[in-house]
């Protein structure tokens, strides 16, 4: 959030001397910009001989309306100020909603015969413009990286047209206001497009491009699924125009399930990497490279991801094989909803309302809850549980589990988080009615005192007795945890419904401020099991320049081989699993999955002991085939369910029908999955 400096009135100061020196003779100022830009500018005091030894530098520094700008000094971890060389560096914030003009910099201090001199001096201030300063970080910067094997699919989406007609809503600047007035760089549209016929419209239409009668125009953001906003304004003769008559829309629609044909399943090695104390003190970090080689050819270098830093959304699900579908605070279809968001209370429900907000949810059956009495809890997986699972390190690990599904959002310590919504109230009572956002966690030592007895970190809560329909808007709040954390979002709606939509958990940042961490998963081939590689991540400025390059860490993938060769069994083939042969490796697994006339599952005694009932085993490829494809599996076991499978011993055979794609590999049927 904003910081601001102390109001200290050095303007007001009489001073024996009035230092004119542009780089001042007695504080000897260096690296001050020539305009102060959106982010973290840098300079530096190195103060001479004609400053008195030891004496205090107080600094000010005020925008154009006369307020004050926030102003840190460096300190190293002794908390004595930081230098380099003999200077000591100071860290000046704007931010952008910082006003754009000329403001001043005052430095007072007391010379070698103890009277006061002044320095000042006028400097412009530019939010729009990109920050430069040399870059510095509070902490040394480090990267962690994790393997992972993540199923994804190979997926069509048929592209969509909708031809209707629409009504323009000039809302600022209003009809009739000529265009040449605006200031197009400082000044914002806002003109929303009514669409009275043709179809529904979608978030996939963003960024897309509409055509309203004959002209082409750029969606910038759509607000329900009747109304959107583009990005300039209709115009005719030079002004505003509220103008109707036909559109056209042509987009992928990546969110109607409907629209896409998922006609394989595979799994794939993934590398998460984790980049840690990159909050910088001056400047900005921009832009990342990461590198991968062999450790058994270290010289074999190749780069494998190049990005720009932003700030990752933490409700998501990196699980998914759709990834379109992986950001859970964007109610994408009902579909999606049911499967990510359950209630507690059975005579509660959550019903798709697109035509309220895109995107979002609303509430059904809360006007009875009274105050924590019914909860709305999100989980990654299709667990259909409403009951939150404390965190264990073990089941963690298994990306299908209760521990994982309730516990997928994983937050740092020492970051400052915003969490966001957009929310809409409908309430017929004038009693007080609220909703009140918390952070599920069997992590309490995480928690600061803001906890509230044993339902989490409260996040954010609105409350009131305002009755009707109210829109709030984006509300956000912020919070910082104590210790790093795994949990999940629990939402408590009392007395009234509610419309939610964008629900989301980030990094703090703004513009020309990085985040403090930063997370990214990177497809990573896997050339040979428990490959050995070294990754290493270089850190870059805004120009490209290089300011860390030498982040590197040891890591090793796919110790079991699981990730090649990409095998699918298509619809009604038959697949012979043989539990007989346990001697062949794992690697075995590369021979074709087509021919069902040979064994095609082999289990090596490092895993399995031939003594072994195999039920548990089986019951985990049920569930694993069923999360992996979504087909139908039958047998003379009953395969796909879940119940009690019986013991199968070793000798056996066991032959089922494949109905729909079924992704199978080594992954999809060993007993812990990946």
């Amino acid at each position: 959030m904003n910081k601001y400096g102390k109001t200290l009135n050095l303007k007001n100061v009489k001073a024996d001397i009035i230092d004119t020196d542009p780089f001042s003779s007695y504080f000897v100022v260096s690296e001050l910009p020539n305009i102060l830009t959106s982010g973290k500018n840098g300079f530096s005091i190195n103060g001479s001989n004609l400053l008195k030894v030891g004496s205090e530098v107080y600094i000010e520094i005020l925008d154009v309306n006369g307020s004050n700008i926030y102003v840190e000094v460096a300190k190293n971890s002794s908390k004595v100020s930081y230098k380099e060389g003999s200077s000591i560096v100071y860290s000046i914030q704007i931010y952008a909603d910082t006003p754009v003009g000329v403001g001043i910099i005052y430095l007072v201090g007391t010379d070698t015969y103890g009277k006061l001199v002044k320095w000042k001096k006028n400097i412009e201030i530019n939010p729009s413009i990109q920050n430069k300063s040399k870059v510095r970080f509070y902490n040394k910067p480090s990267i962690q990286v994790t393997p992972f094997i993540n199923v994804t699919s190979e997926t069509d989406v048929i592209e969509t047209n909708i031809n209707g007609t629409f009504k323009g809503i000039p809302v600022k600047p209003m009809a009739g206001y000529p265009i040449s007035y605006i200031d197009q760089v400082r000044e914002e549209y806002e003109y929303i497009i009514d669409v009275t016929s043709g179809g529904s419209l979608t978030s996939d239409m963003v960024g897309r491009t509409i055509t309203l009668n004959g002209n082409d125009y750029i969606i910038q953001e759509v607000i329900n699924s009747s109304k959107l906003k583009i990005a300039y304004p209709i115009t005719k003769n030079g002004k505003i125009s509220s103008d109707s008559g036909d559109l056209s829309i042509d987009y992928y629609p990546y969110n109607n399930p409907t629209t896409i044909s998922s006609n394989a399943f595979k799994k794939i090695g993934t590398a998460e990497i984790l980049f840690r104390n990159i909050e910088t003190f001056t400047g900005k970090i921009y832009r990342y490279k990461i590198y991968r080689s062999s450790i058994n050819a270290p010289y074999d270098s190749e780069c494998i991801s190049t990005g720009i830093f932003y700030a990752p959304e933490h409700i998501y699900d990196s699980e998914t094989p759709y990834r379109h579908q992986s950001v859970l605070g964007k109610i994408l279809n009902s579909t999606f909803l049911n499967q990510h968001w359950f209630v507690s209370n059975p005579s509660t429900g959550l019903l798709h309302s697109p035509d309220k907000m895109i995107d979002s949810f609303e509430t059904d059956g809360f006007e009875n809850s009274t105050r924590k009495s019914d909860y709305i809890i999100v989980k990654s997986g299709v667990s259909g549980s409403v009951d939150y699972v404390p965190y264990n390190d073990v089941t963690y690990m298994d990306r299908s589990s209760n521990v994982y599904n309730s516990n997928f959002i994983k937050l740092y310590k020492n970051i400052e988080y915003i969490f966001s919504a957009n929310v809409i109230k409908t309430s017929n009572t004038s009693d007080t009615s609220g909703i009140e956002f918390y952070l599920k966690s069997s992590f309490s030592n995480a928690m600061n005192n803001k906890i509230c007895d044993s339902t989490g970190l409260k996040l954010f809560e609105l409350s009131d007795n305002k009755t009707g329909t109210i829109h709030y808007g984006k509300v956000n709040g912020s919070f910082i945890l104590e210790e790093d954390c795994y949990g999940t979002l629990v939402i408590y709606p009392y007395k009234s419904n509610y419309v939610l939509s964008n629900i989301s958990i980030k990094p703090y940042t703004d513009y020309s401020y990085g985040p403090d961490i930063f997370s990214i998963r990177v497809p990573f081939d896997v050339r040979a099991k428990n490959e050995g590689n070294k990754i290493t991540c270089e850190l870059l400025d805004v120009d490209n320049k290089l300011v860390i390059g030498e982040l590197s860490t040891i890591q090793y993938f796919d110790p079991y081989g699981v990730t090649y060769p990409f095998n699918v069994i298509k619809d009604n083939e038959e697949l012979i699993l043989n539990l007989a042969t346990i001697e062949m490796e794992v690697a075995a697994l590369s021979s074709s999955l087509y021919n069902t006339s040979q064994s095609l599952i082999s289990l090596s005694s490092e895993f399995y002991s031939t003594s072994e009932s195999f039920e548990s085993r089986f019951m985990q490829l049920s569930a694993s085939v069923s999360h992996i494809s979504g087909s139908t599996v039958s047998g003379s076991s009953a395969i796909a369910t879940t119940t009690t499978l019986g013991s199968i011993s070793v000798g056996n055979g066991l032959k089922i029908n494949v109905t729909g794609s079924l992704s199978l590999d080594y992954a999809a049927i060993t007993w812990g999955g990946v």
